[in-house]
């Protein structure tokens, strides 16, 4: 069954600028994400892509971003990516840094009282984004848990479950969760955001694809790159076995 799964789309929207995913919340040593730039407007944009400290400790060497400079065409959209490559020991931390755009202006032609040719540009906009990222490893398998589990029905009669994810790591993260049946060719998905280091949080998933809590045997948290980060079997609605401790 291809998996089904849904993340918050938290965005930055100013002008014909839109960003959508503002966050990393990665490994500095080996993290990677994507990221795409909208043009909402009508005329071409390019900006300079830059990394800048966010606190007293500068790991912006710790990363990359590529390509550094992205032009993109009206109403059009471009990718650009960040990594992690650390190479020196980080404390177990979360990091902050700033992902900043430098608009490079491009000259266009305009028309003064209908015939003369001059140049023009448009307004600069430099957009600054906190972002961060965590040191040292992290194994979510064992960090992750969801917790305080109680299905019911709402008020339409369909099933749903109530709980806490929690992250009793040292890394936000990204999380998503899937529901299944015994041959997991039956699911109910939906991403629930960030989960942010050392906290728990409160979420209700509509499970529209079961009828009752026993027929779902099969719970799995995945990340924003679907990465399954861990593996639960459920009977009658209660842990029976998780995959990490094993």
């Amino acid at each position: 069954m291809k998996k089904i799964f849904l993340f918050l789309a938290i965005c930055v929207n100013a002008f014909a600028f839109r960003l959508e995913n503002i966050t990393f919340n990665k490994s500095l040593k080996d993290g990677y994400r994507e990221y795409t730039v909208y043009n909402d407007g009508t005329q071409r944009t390019r900006y300079k892509l830059k990394l800048a400290p966010g606190e007293e400790k500068d790991i912006t060497n710790c990363l990359e971003v590529f390509p550094k400079i992205i032009t993109v065409e009206p109403k059009g959209s471009q990718v650009f990516k960040i990594f992690g490559k650390a190479t020196e020991k980080l404390e177990d931390r979360e990091y902050k840094f700033y992902l900043n755009f430098e608009q490079i202006i491009i000259p266009t032609l305009g028309k003064a009282d209908g015939k003369t040719v001059s140049g023009t540009s448009i307004m600069p906009l430099a957009p600054s984004i906190q972002m961060k990222g965590y040191g040292g490893e992290i194994d979510y398998s064992k960090s992750l848990s969801f917790e305080n589990i109680n299905f019911s029905k709402d008020k339409n009669g369909n099933l749903q479950v109530k709980g806490d994810v929690v992250n009793n790591s040292h890394g936000a993260v990204e999380v998503g969760l899937n529901f299944h049946n015994t041959d997991k060719t039956v699911g109910s998905s939906k991403g629930i955001g960030e989960v942010a280091a050392h906290s728990r949080k409160k979420v209700t998933i509509p499970l529209g694809s079961f009828k009752d809590k026993d027929e779902i045997k099969h719970l799995t948290l995945y990340n924003d790159n679907f990465d399954i980060l861990k593996e639960i079997e459920l009977n009658n609605g209660v842990i029976v076995k998780d995959a990490s401790k094993q």
